[in-house]
């Protein structure tokens, strides 16, 4: 990551003094976690009235005019302190925590990710301090939030921009994790969600263009937990599928049930009216009666052991389709689907 230069988007502090305070709870692994910190004044002053355009001739934008665009925001020297002042948190949470690396990426992803959405961002686009300060942003701006920690602490980073979809993901370097070639692992900031794309098998987004990719930081670590989101996603579609099926199973089981107790109403209004005249075939029909009686009260124990496997697969499902759950399920406590 380097410091640029020429006719970027760019922070000039302001002559104002002083700091903002910034306080932030977000859950981490199911657990409440809380970040305080300040930025100074006179930076935020400078951010709010920065440039925020790349100036080229008419007609000949530079090749690189997303780098351009974007980098400036995540490397401009006026928000080392910023970024500081919240990396000093995290790396405290860290600590007590005990993470390791991919641990660690998760908890500066989830922190981001659990920053408001702005659908509509700011004009031109907010710097990283503002966002925190703000408490929102959209996807460019929390994107490279994320971008500008991850890349500080060493992880080789770049942004995934989507121009067809209007959107924009970071990309992490990542054993075995590769988003269609790009040689970077997807990670979302908008929502809370693994290290993969949240919106493959949902109607929310559909990424369908290949993402320019626009390198933040080479960093040494790489995300290493691709095993475990493997297993994540193969064990929640596994999950999912068996809820659908178990549903379809026991709503039948329910409409063979109804079915059966309306053909017993009907027996026993046939077993009255034998009685109310002359008694022949009443005890055929009540034998009927019994055995069909039998057969629904067999069919409900069989439903009700059903249900209660059914729930079961339900309130693991809910774990698995937890992304702020699963991945410490199974990598922190090491809890798999047997």
């Amino acid at each position: 990551m380097k410091n640029l230069t020429g006719d970027y988007p760019h922070i000039q502090r302001s002559a104002a003094t002083g700091v903002v305070h910034v306080s932030y709870d977000f859950s981490f692994e199911g657990a409440s976690q809380h970040l305080g910190f300040t930025v100074e004044r006179a930076v935020l002053e400078g951010a709010r009235s920065a440039r925020r355009f790349v100036s080229y001739p008419e007609g000949q934008p530079p090749d690189d005019l997303d780098a351009r665009a974007n980098l400036p925001y995540i490397v401009d020297p006026q928000e080392d302190a910023s970024f500081d002042a919240t990396l000093a948190q995290l790396r405290a949470i860290r600590a007590r925590l005990k993470l390791d690396d991919d641990r660690y990426f998760e908890l500066l992803a989830t922190f981001v990710q659990s920053i408001p959405y702005d659908a509509h961002g700011a004009a031109g686009g907010r710097f990283p301090i503002e966002v925190v300060v703000d408490g929102t942003g959209d996807c460019d701006e929390k994107t490279r939030l994320l971008g500008g920690l991850a890349a500080r602490e060493g992880y080789g980073v770049a942004l995934l921009s989507f121009e067809a979809e209007e959107h924009m993901a970071l990309g992490v370097r990542a054993a075995k994790l590769d988003y269609r070639g790009t040689g970077y692992a997807y990670v979302e900031a908008t929502i809370v969600s693994l290290v993969t794309n949240p919106f493959a098998d949902t109607s929310k987004l559909e990424l369908k263009s290949v993402p320019s990719v626009i390198p933040v930081a080479a960093g040494r670590l790489q995300y290493g937990a691709a095993d475990d989101i493997g297993y994540i996603v193969a064990t929640r579609a596994e999950l999912n599928a068996r809820l659908a099926q178990e549903d379809a199973s026991l709503q039948a089981a329910h409409q063979d049930i109804d079915r059966m107790n309306f053909e017993l109403q009907r027996l026993s209004a046939r077993i009255e009216r034998l009685r109310a005249t002359n008694g022949v075939g009443v005890n055929e029909a009540i034998r009927e009666y019994e055995a069909k009686r039998g057969v629904i009260n067999d069919q409900v124990v069989v439903s009700k052991a059903a249900l209660e496997r059914r729930n079961a697969h339900a309130e693991l499902s809910n774990l698995y389709n937890d992304d702020a759950l699963s991945r410490a399920l199974i990598g922190h406590h090491n809890k798999r689907v047997a």
